[in-house]
């Protein structure tokens, strides 16, 4: 059985949880304020371009109504209804396109986090974390290949005894020989594969995509 955690920032200390929500609070902005500017352009647009069709189509009702039927107007409202057509293919497109550029952009800020003071700090208090809700045993720490100086023996030894002190199990920790290919963070399994955590910057962000595609739609259907 596999098992999962999701929180988005380790209960460490008051300085490093108020750092790294300070940090989460900072994307979460930009990412807002540029949605905010895509979305009111399209909406603009897809408001304007109603609007001119919805004139075009009353007006032709006026002409069949008090006219009989041509192929004329026929033809015109068939091209009303392919330009209706492109305009819905039009503002999926938009909210595709938004949705990867939002991606594309946290992505960016995540891999620059790693390159700060901070990420250190971020890594071992996530690895107690994880460690702690595994809930004691032989447990390896797969960690990309830049970040395995970041974690010393010492640090595993003293994680592993906190733990210990919670829990009441024995608990051993050790960094993999496997390389973790991915943006930051880490992947963690028993030994006896029963219990595994994937709390790699790219797993936490697909668990919370789909929050970010229901808001983004909101706001796009209103």
């Amino acid at each position: 059985m596999n098992a999962e955690t999701s929180q988005d920032i380790p209960s460490g200390k008051p300085d490093e949880v108020l750092a790294l929500n300070k940090f989460k609070a900072a994307i979460e902005k930009q990412a807002q304020e540029k949605a905010s500017k895509i979305i009111a352009d399209a909406k603009e647009k897809v408001e304007q371009i109603i609007s001119e069709q919805k004139k075009e189509i009353d007006q032709l009702k006026r002409e069949i109504i008090s006219s009989m039927e041509s192929e004329a107007k026929l033809t015109k409202i068939r091209e009303v209804s392919r330009k209706k057509q492109s305009l819905r293919m039009d503002y999926l497109e938009t909210r595709e396109q938004l949705l990867e550029e939002i991606d594309v952009e946290i992505k960016s800020k995540l891999l620059s986090f790693t390159q700060t003071d901070k990420y250190p700090i971020f890594l071992k208090s996530e690895v107690e974390k994880c460690a702690l809700a595994m809930g004691g045993g032989s447990i390896e720490i797969i960690l990309r290949s830049e970040d395995k100086s970041l974690i010393s023996n010492d640090s595993l030894k003293n994680i592993a005894e906190l733990v210990e002190k919670d829990t009441g199990i024995k608990l051993t920790l050790k960094v993999s020989d496997k390389i973790l290919d991915n943006i930051g963070g880490f992947k963690m399994v028993r030994s006896d594969d029963k219990l595994y955590i994937d709390n790699s910057f790219e797993a936490r962000l697909e668990r919370n995509q789909e929050d970010a595609r229901i808001a983004i739609l909101d706001i796009l259907s209103q």
